[in-house]
Parts: structure tokens; C-alpha cells; sequence
């Protein structure tokens, strides 16, 4: 198993028990953007049986600058 699934396998296992997700084991964790954005995709993968395809993205925005940035007036 490589680590960008044994990473995804942590975070969805997390997901299916609903629990918090404690920080990934330091071997697991990304260390870049990429590998970040590759344990997503395997992630969307594993989940998406039993939560269904992603359908879009989510952001926050909760911060004053980050609403006045991309100009959104609320959260």
C-alpha cells in the first residue's frame, strides 16, 4: 500500500466511524500540495460508493479579509 492511500484509508476510516480525525501519522502525511491533492482524489475514491460522487467544492470564507477578498459578503 502506498502512503497516499494508507493516508486516504486513515482520513476515510475517520469519516465511516465519525470520529475526529486525529494528525496523520508523520510517514502519511503529505508534504507538499500535490500529495495532498493525490490522498483527495484516492479519498473521493474510497468514499464515494457510500457518500456519493463529489459534486462540487466547499470553502469557509468565515474571515472578514477572506469575504472581502472574494468578495462575498457573508460566510
Amino acid at each position: 500500500m502506498t502512503t497516499t492511500r494508507a493516508a486516504a484509508e486513515t482520513i476515510a476510516s475517520a469519516r465511516r466511524s465519525r470520529v475526529p480525525l486525529k494528525a496523520l501519522a508523520r510517514e502519511f502525511a503529505p508534504t507538499t500540495e500535490a500529495e495532498g491533492y493525490g490522498i483527495q482524489e484516492v479519498l473521493h475514491d474510497l468514499l464515494a460508493a457510500e457518500f456519493g460522487a463529489q459534486v462540487g467544492y466547499k470553502i469557509g470564507c468565515t474571515s472578514e479579509m477572506m469575504q472581502q477578498y472574494l468578495a462575498i459578503p457573508h460566510p
